[in-house]
């Protein structure tokens, strides 16, 4: 009998799956709004001891809607929505990965929402005690997007704890002594990039990348000119023309670089 029960849940859900696939019913109009999403409770009584196979439905639901629609051009009501149904199968299942992985992908860039994408994964710490990649995003978007460093070596820390990577326990310490050091970011960003999924998301970090490689440089460039001449250029030009470097780098940004009380910003 049990064998039966689950051959039919198995049929069932990859006739769910067809069926998705095979329509659009997530398919937005100007004149429509995102669909309602069932409170999490009444879904974990609705779903009972299939609530993972809901968990699985509500993700899938997820990323078809997305398949559906523009990412680059959601509005806030639709990442909302988006937000919602994930959040709906991480209480079905908070066990299951694949939502953390899915808010970490796009809440951080996409939706410009790192706040909702730190909120997201500590709530599965509890739960996945063992994954260190949860308090390793959370550190990450602390550093990156928020400028916390506190916080951000405070959860990497976690996460270098639960994997036993030193590179993970350097980079907490380098951000616990010394802030937002250019090195350090671009040592985090690095390790971001060969870590990540989304090809949207390697696209922003590889920019992010590029920029900061061009900060390091002009950042090594100021330095060698203080010690030549001990005092700080007035601006980046000065570089050039005392022969420390050729050009100024191209900013992925297409916003010049430039001094700012001895700092390069961009």
């Amino acid at each position: 009998m049990k064998k039966f029960v689950l051959v039919f849940l198995i049929l069932g859900y990859f006739i769910i799956i067809k069926n998705l696939a095979g329509t659009k019913p997530l398919v937005l109009t100007k004149e429509n709004s995102p669909p309602k999403v069932i409170p999490p409770a009444v879904l974990k009584l609705t779903w009972g001891e299939f609530k993972n196979l809901g968990a699985d439905f509500l993700f899938i639901k997820s990323l078809v809607y997305q398949e559906a629609e523009a990412i680059s051009k959601f509005s806030e009501q639709e990442w909302n929505y988006v937000y919602s149904v994930l959040e709906a199968s991480r209480v079905l299942d908070p066990y299951f990965k694949d939502p953390y992985w899915l808010v970490q992908a796009f809440f951080p860039w996409e939706a410009e929402s790192p706040e909702k994408a730190i909120a997201f994964l500590k709530k599965g710490l509890s739960y996945r005690t063992w994954d260190w990649t949860l308090p390793y995003y959370i550190g990450f978007n602390y550093f990156f997007f928020l400028k916390d460093y506190a916080q951000a070596s405070k959860y990497l820390f976690e996460a270098a704890k639960i994997s036993d990577d030193p590179f993970i326990a350097t980079l907490a310490a380098q951000i616990a002594y010394k802030g937002g050091k250019t090195e350090t970011a671009i040592a985090f960003l690095s390790d971001m990039y060969s870590k990540v999924v989304s090809e949207e998301a390697k696209k922003s970090i590889k920019k992010r990348l590029d920029a900061l490689q061009g900060v390091l440089i002009l950042e090594k460039a100021v330095e060698r000119y203080k010690m030549m001449f001990g005092h700080l250029p007035h601006t980046l030009s000065e570089l050039i023309d005392k022969g420390i470097i050729k050009e100024i780098p191209q900013n992925p940004y297409h916003t010049p670089y430039y001094l700012k009380d001895g700092k390069v910003l961009f």
